[in-house]
């Protein structure tokens, strides 16, 4: 019985912060509704944002970017290498 007791204790410490994590987030979501529609970007807004902010930054915009760009050099990488049947040094010297 101990151990049943210990898991609710648990569970209900873990429902209470999420919780309390989740509302402290509410003013942000509620703040960025206000200025207009986050999601509805032009392509400028969209590049201005990826490369006028600080280059240590970490943002949605740009991860994104991030994460298209390794997807296309993967792309290119395979077909590197199953051109050159895995050979490094061919891949290297391409």
């Amino acid at each position: 019985m101990p151990k049943f007791k210990r898991f609710v204790q648990k569970a209900i410490l873990s429902c209470l912060i999420f919780i309390i994590l989740s509302f402290s987030f509410v003013p942000l979501v509620h703040a960025r509704a206000e200025t207009g529609m986050w999601y509805k970007q032009s392509f400028q807004e969209w590049i201005t944002k990826v490369d006028d902010s600080p280059e240590n930054e970490i943002f949605g915009e740009r991860y994104t970017a991030a994460q298209v760009q390794w997807v296309i050099y993967g792309l290119f990488y395979f077909i590197l290498n199953m051109g050159t049947a895995g050979n490094t040094e061919a891949v290297t010297c391409l």
